[in-house]
């Protein structure tokens, strides 16, 4: 069995077909061989015995029709001339056909004790010729008695002597042809013994060659199928063993390298979809992270309007009463000492904005660069199933699942990114005015001393102040729309996050099907809380501002 096990299917079928079909041809020659025989053996019987035999007898009767001829002949009387004529024409036509037998004889009979016993044959007949031809004489010259008694001594003598001679060669004959006939039954016995035990032994080993070939073909077919059942059941901790090199040991040799692949492939894809589920949960805190900073920046924003409020009212209250300009110039130095302060915490502030909308980019650009993994995870997953056919079609659709989940996160961070550019961009500008409110708070602590210079260039500072009021106004008003903005891009990131973790937990059960060598009880991605709150921030109303309309709660 081992020497069948390395060779190739279509090397034993042609082994075993081979061996029949000599058995075949062998069983087929010798079938020729013996009616070879037996047809020369027919041929001897019928062309050559059985005609010798016949013409014996021809003889044999030709020659009792003229023994009872001659007799007729001297029996007449004298006086019945034509009817010995005409009897006399029979003896002569019998004679005639004797001779032609004996002349075919001459030719058949060549060899042996037949042509001895012929020869003798022949001088007797030849002396039978000369006593019947003597009888005859007697009996047409009309002496009766002297033919008769010629008849019963001298014929009768030679006629024994002849048909004693032809006996024996008939006997000799028939004894040729009897051995003919037992030589014949005796190739036909064997024969028959030689066909019917080559016959047993070709079926015999025709039932060996067939059994062999199907044990060797089957046993391993049933092994590549229970294979087959059990990696389409997704446990790939058996083993396939290989013990041929023909074309099933092959395709068992193929399938042992694609559950290798598929281990490794679902291994791969497990661990990445835990350490998405991972890389989710970081997200989600970072989230939270961001929400309390969003929350930080309202409460700044908060403080730094209810500061541009007491602002504005200062502004104005200079403006009225520029008569007092003493008092006013201290108090209005007071304030504009104070706005300065307040400026540059805006400016501060505004800068932690800045610092805070960079950090959000950076965890934006993380979530990109993860999607962007997920990806080629996903796509290397798919070519990998591709790869392995029919059995890994289910991987297949669950590898493009992945995959349009990761593009669909890498477009959602994509989104959050641009938007987390223009608020960076805004919050520039806001840090922009902030500047220019410092600025003009100068001016306005200068225009202050110089009060006593005039009293219209303190009344057009204050229009200057107020506009600088108006400006830092609307420039909060913005920082508050950049807030809001922030806050929402909050809870859409926490929503992506969510989905995120949602489909690594999906993806960790639909390769925990698969089981692997030294593979866990249980596989379970990590999973968020059940809810994740989104972040609220809540502006209160200010009363008395001048933009108050402007301000909405989030």
């Amino acid at each position: 069995m081992n020497f069948l096990k390395n060779m190739k299917i279509g090397s034993r079928l042609f082994l075993g077909f081979g061996l029949l079909i000599t058995l075949t041809l062998t069983l087929s020659s010798l079938e020729y061989f013996f009616m070879k025989n037996i047809g020369k053996e027919v041929d001897i019987i019928t062309e050559d015995r059985m005609v010798k035999s016949n013409l014996l007898r021809d003889i044999r009767d030709h020659l009792n029709e003229n023994v009872r001829t001659v007799r007729d002949i001297i029996l007449l009387p004298s006086d019945k001339r034509q009817e010995k004529q005409d009897l006399m024409k029979i003896i002569e036509a019998t004679t005639n056909n004797s001779a032609d037998i004996y002349k075919h004889l001459d030719n058949i009979i060549k060899f042996g004790k037949g042509r001895e016993l012929f020869e003798q044959l022949l001088d007797i007949r030849k002396q039978y010729g000369v006593t019947i031809n003597q009888a005859l004489a007697y009996a047409l010259d009309g002496t009766d008695e002297q033919a008769t008694a010629f008849l019963f001594n001298d014929v009768a003598k030679i006629q024994k002597i002849y048909f004693a001679t032809l006996g024996e060669l008939i006997d000799y004959q028939q004894k040729n042809l009897h051995e003919a006939k037992g030589d014949t039954a005796s190739y036909i016995s064997e024969a028959l013994f030689w066909t019917i035990l080559l016959s047993i032994f070709s079926a015999i080993l025709g039932v060996l060659i067939a059994w062999l070939l199907t044990r060797s073909v089957t046993a391993p077919l049933s092994l590549a199928l229970s294979s087959a059942q059990r990696i389409g059941e997704g446990d790939l901790r058996g083993t396939i063993d290989v013990d041929s090199r023909d074309e099933v040991g092959q395709l068992l040799t193929a399938m042992r390298d694609m559950q290798s692949s598929l281990t490794r492939t679902v291994v791969t894809v497990r661990d990445n979809a835990e350490s998405v589920a991972t890389a989710s949960i970081q997200i989600a805190q970072g989230n939270a992270d961001l929400s309390s900073r969003t929350e930080e920046q309202a409460s700044a924003l908060e403080e730094t309007s209810s500061t541009m409020t007491q602002l504005g009212m200062t502004v104005k209250n200079n403006a009225d009463n520029a008569r007092q300009a003493d008092q006013l110039a201290k108090n209005a130095s007071t304030v504009a000492q104070q706005g300065g302060e307040v400026v540059n915490d805006v400016v501060e502030t505004m800068k932690t904005i800045n610092e805070s909308s960079h950090s959000i980019a950076d965890i934006i650009n993380v979530i990109d660069s993860i999607a962007f993994q997920t990806n080629i995870l996903a796509l290397n997953a798919a070519v990998e199933a591709a790869r392995a056919g029919e059995q890994g079609r289910g991987f297949a659709v669950v590898a493009g699942e992945v995959r349009n989940l990761a593009q669909r996160s890498a477009e959602a961070a994509k989104e959050i990114k641009n938007l987390i550019m223009a608020s960076v961009e805004r919050a520039g500008q806001g840090s922009e005015l902030a500047n220019k409110a410092g600025e003009t708070m100068q001016q306005v602590v200068i225009s202050i001393r110089q009060l006593t210079d005039t009293v219209a260039e303190i009344s057009s500072a204050s229009a200057e102040q107020a506009t600088g009021v108006d400006q830092v106004g609307i420039a909060v008003n913005q920082m508050d729309q950049t807030t809001q903005q922030n806050a929402a891009l909050v809870e859409e990131s926490a929503a992506a996050a969510l989905s995120l973790q949602e489909q690594a937990d999906l993806l960790v059960k639909a390769v925990s099907v698969f089981k692997v060598s030294g593979d866990r009880s249980s596989v379970t991605a990590p999973r968020f809380p059940s809810q994740l709150s989104s972040p609220k921030v809540m502006l209160p109303a200010v009363s008395g501002a001048t933009h108050s309309g402007d301000w909405t709660s989030f």
